[in-house]
Formats: C-alpha cells, sequence, structure tokens
C-alpha cells in the first residue's frame, strides 16, 4: 500500500474576483479534468487509493462542485476547509483534528488545494516536522518557485514522489491551455538552485509520453553519498579503536554496507556532538533535540544506527525499518516467605 498526495496550487489575488488564470481553469474545468486523469492513471496502476482527504480554501472550493467523484473511484473522502489567513505552521485545533483524523482513517490520497503558496510551504513544513503527513506518499502540486527556495531543500530529500504541475494558457480567443508536468531530481543532490525535471505533459484530456508519473527512484541512488549518524552500542554497532583510528563495525554495519551494495549509495559515517552526553538525544529547552535522534530530526542525517527500538516514541520523529530482531527483557523479584510466590509478580 502506498499514501499519495495530490496537491494543487496557484498564486492568484483573492481579493479580485477572479484572475484571467482561475477564470480559464473555471471555465475549462481543466484543474479538475487533470486530477480526475491523475487518479484514474493511479488506479490503472493498480494503486490501492483507501481514502482522499481533501484539504482546500474558498478560493479552490469550486472545484469539487463538479462531477470529479463520478469519474473517479468510489473511495472515503475526507474535506478540510482552511482559512486563507490561517497560519499551516501552527493550524488551529480544527484543522489539526481533521489531519490526523485523515491518517488515522489510513487516507493514502490527499488533495490540498491552496491559493496562497506560503501556507502550502508551512503545511509541509509542519507535517514533515510532526509526521502529520507521510513523506513517503506521492504528492502532485502546482509548481510555484516558492516552493523550492532553499529553506525547503531539506523536503525533497523526504517528499521524493511528487509531481508538480505547471499551468500554460496561449494567448488568443481560443486560449488553449496545457499543463507541463515535472518531478524532483532525486537522487541527484539539490545544488544551490533547484531545476525540476520534467516528466510528461498534459494537454486536452491526454497525457502526451505517457510515461511513469511516479517511477521508482529509491531502487537505484546512482552511488550518492547518504549521512549515516551512529551511536556505538554493542552488538548493534562495534567501535574498535586502534592508535589514532577506529573502526566501525556491528549488525547494523552490516546491514548498511548490504543495503549500499543493493541500493547504490555511499555510506558516509559520522557520530553527533557531544556523542557520549546526549548518546541518542532527548527535547531540549528550545524543543530542539540533540543526540542521535536530533541529528534525524533536524535532518543533518540520513541513516541512523544504533539499536533503536521500534516504539511510538521513536516513530513519532522519524522512519523505522522492518525491526531485524526482537529483544526479550525478563526481570527478576526476591520470594516472599509469607506469600505464594506467583503473587510476587502483582503485588506493589
Amino acid at each position: 500500500m502506498f499514501k499519495i498526495l495530490l496537491l494543487c496550487f496557484l498564486c492568484v489575488n483573492t481579493s479580485a474576483d477572479l484572475t484571467p488564470m482561475l477564470k480559464g481553469l473555471n471555465e475549462r474545468k481543466d484543474l479538475e479534468m487533470i486530477i480526475v486523469d491523475l487518479l484514474n492513471e493511479l488506479a490503472k496502476a493498480d494503486e490501492d487509493i483507501t481514502c482522499i482527504a481533501l484539504i482546500c480554501d474558498a478560493v479552490y472550493l469550486n472545484v469539487f462542485d463538479g462531477d470529479l467523484f463520478k469519474r473517479t473511484t468510489a473511495v472515503p473522502v475526507v474535506m478540510v476547509v482552511v482559512k486563507d489567513y490561517e497560519d499551516l505552521l501552527s493550524p488551529n485545533f480544527g484543522t489539526l483534528e481533521s489531519l490526523r483524523e485523515a491518517r488515522k482513517d489510513g487516507c493514502n490520497v490527499y488533495i490540498i488545494l491552496l491559493a496562497n503558496g506560503l501556507q502550502t510551504s508551512r503545511l509541509l513544513r509542519f507535517g514533515d516536522r510532526y509526521r502529520i503527513l507521510d513523506t513517503r506518499a506521492k504528492y502532485i502540486m502546482l509548481y510555484d518557485y516558492r516552493l523550492f527556495h532553499s529553506d525547503l531543500h531539506y523536503l525533497w530529500k523526504r517528499i521524493i514522489n511528487v509531481l508538480f504541475l505547471r499551468y500554460h494558457i496561449s494567448s488568443g480567443s481560443r486560449g488553449k491551455s496545457w499543463f507541463d508536468l515535472s518531478t524532483v531530481p532525486f537522487p541527484n543532490p539539490i545544488k544551490s538552485v533547484f531545476v525540476s525535471r520534467r516528466v510528461d505533459i498534459w494537454n486536452n484530456g491526454r497525457f502526451h509520453y505517457n510515461r511513469t508519473l511516479f517511477a521508482d527512484k529509491t531502487s537505484n541512488l546512482n552511488n550518492e553519498t547518504l549521512n549515516v549518524v551512529y551511536l556505538d552500542h554493542v552488538p548493534s554497532v562495534v567501535v574498535t579503536k586502534m592508535n589514532d583510528t577506529s573502526k566501525v563495525g556491528g549488525v547494523e554495519i552490516e546491514i548498511l554496507n548490504t543495503l549500499a551494495k543493493q541500493m547504490n549509495f555511499q555510506p558516509k559515517l559520522y557520530q553527533p556532538i557531544n556523542v557520549e552526553l546526549h548518546k541518542w538525544g532527548q527535547v531540549q529547552a528550545n524543543g530542539s533535540f540533540s543526540g542521535l535522534l536530533g541529528e534525524m530530526v533536524n535532518g543533518g542525517a540520513d541513516l541512523a544506527l544504533g539499536n533503536l527500538q521500534y516504539n511510538p516514541y521513536h516513530l513519532e520523529l522519524a522512519d523505522l525499518s522492518i525491526p531485524y530482531t526482537a529483544q526479550c527483557f525478563t526481570f527478576l523479584t526476591p520470594e516472599a516467605l509469607t506469600d505464594n510466590s506467583w503473587k510476587t509478580l502483582i503485588l506493589p
């Protein structure tokens, strides 16, 4: 099962009646049509769409007035309508609870139509930081340069299954329109300037190249370097010091080397600052994290090694791999001479 986030947005002046671009979209239902085609393409690709979460504002609410859902697979829908002045880096209670409910219900399609591009970027930052949005989802959003600011580059290493829709309309009375579909250059690193990669062109209800919209980007990482933070914890990670050098081994290092060979990447090992003091790390007074977890939360590391246990606390901070082992914890209590020994485990 995968998750999909459809995020579409245009830069418009909400104080005006409707901009010419938005009028064109409304007249020809271009935005609605391309969403229908994208959903149907995913359905044809045997993708399991279990639930759709719609997040929009008043500007784009009319997109759903037509027969969009009549022309797509019948699935449950959760709708969230946000105010144009709402700060989605700190959403209000109603919006937050709706997003949590959509995640809890297993919605694997999110359609987000927001006229304010800054709201879009802040929603992505909030959703990634507090794991309200699944970064492993498939995203579709309208192209906007504000989403590619250097402060947001870290997001495009986490949200890699994404399509940007760039709307074009020709001049003249007929005003033919079309969408250019592009994506992030992952696994190639983003340099100082973000340059998207073309995937396809949508025009008049059809895709021009008929390419795979969401191609696999993780099976071959093109020998790119991944930052791997580690904590010395036997037997997961074992650090052996020899003179002035250290050799890193252990069970998780062997797993890492196997993954690097199969997925074609180069691991770059390092330890967090003050690792002996902070170890796995914890929340600081300013809300940041220290130690191993801090490197993951802050985006400094792509992978973390150090016997991280599979528990709700860690799941709220990072994606965890499938457990490779299980540990059994045993405790002993002194036997009471006056009580039956079997009661010692339940008595205070």
